[in-house]
C-alpha cells in the first residue's frame, strides 16, 4: 500500500497544483496511514488485480458545523496499467457503502486541472463539482 500512496503523490506532484496538494491534502507513506487502517471515522481500499496490488483509495470521514458527517476521498489511484477493468468503479463502490454506513450525506474528491481522465472517471461515478479552487504564487507582482 505505501508503494501505491507513494506513486499516486508522484502523478500528482507531475500535475498543475500538485505540490500544494502534496504539501497540504495527500497522507504520506508509512505512520500517516495508521489512520486509514484503524478506525471507523476513515478506511483504506486495496485493489487487486489477479492478486497484484494495483489500485488504493484512503477516506476519512469529516464533521461539518452542522454537525453532519462528509466522506472525502483524499486519494484515489489505479496504477495506469490497471486502468479500463472496472477496478477504479470496484474501489469507489467501496468507499460509498462505507459513507453510507457511516451516516455521511456526502462525498467529495479532489481532482487537479490536467487530470482529465480522473475528472471524466468521477463524473461517471456521479460526482459533480461543487468548489473551484484558484491560487497564484503571493510573489506575482499586479
Amino acid at each position: 500500500m505505501n508503494r501505491l500512496v507513494r506513486d499516486a503523490g508522484e502523478a500528482a506532484g507531475r500535475e498543475r497544483g500538485g505540490a500544494e496538494l502534496l504539501e497540504r491534502e495527500l497522507p504520506r507513506p508509512g505512520a500517516a496511514l495508521g489512520r486509514y487502517l484503524a478506525g471507523k471515522a476513515a478506511v483504506a481500499v486495496l485493489g487487486e488485480v489477479d492478486r497484484a496490488p494495483v489500485g488504493v483509495a484512503l477516506a476519512a470521514l469529516e464533521t461539518l458545523d452542522s454537525g453532519r458527517p462528509l466522506a472525502r476521498v483524499e486519494m484515489l489511484y489505479v496504477e495506469p496499467e490497471a486502468r479500463e477493468v472496472g477496478l477504479g468503479d470496484s474501489i469507489m463502490g467501496f468507499v460509498a457503502r462505507w459513507a453510507a454506513e457511516a451516516g455521511a450525506g456526502g462525498i467529495d474528491a479532489v481532482v487537479l486541472p490536467g487530470m482529465r481522465e480522473m475528472k471524466n472517471f468521477l463524473e461517471s461515478a456521479g460526482f459533480v463539482a461543487r468548489l473551484i479552487v484558484m491560487h497564484r504564487s503571493a510573489s506575482s507582482a499586479r
